[in-house]
């Protein structure tokens, strides 16, 4: 003996405006969380950089110009994030 969920649905009414509210009230918080929970794919994300080389580089330059192996110290492979070589004239 099972339920009869057709019976039950005449009872009580299809699709009305009541359930559509529910349906908001309970997907909007639903919703939300979400947001955070995908948000913060985009806030973590570190993007490729590297200092900006004056008389090397310029507006148009890529993160990886012929200028960076002699301007740039590399660590682990990548070209150093915060550090550059010192310009010296002397010599």
């Amino acid at each position: 003996m099972g339920i009869d969920y057709d019976n039950i649905l005449l009872d009580v009414g299809e699709c009305g405006l009541w359930q559509k509210w529910l349906f908001f009230l309970l997907s909007f918080p639903s919703a939300l969380s979400a947001m955070a929970v995908y948000m913060y794919e985009f806030l973590a994300y570190t993007p490729k950089h590297r200092c900006f080389v004056p008389g090397c580089d310029s507006s148009y330059s890529k993160y990886q110009d012929i200028h960076v192996n002699f301007s740039v110290p590399w660590v682990e492979g990548r070209p150093s994030k915060c550090q550059m070589f010192e310009y010296n004239s002397d010599k």
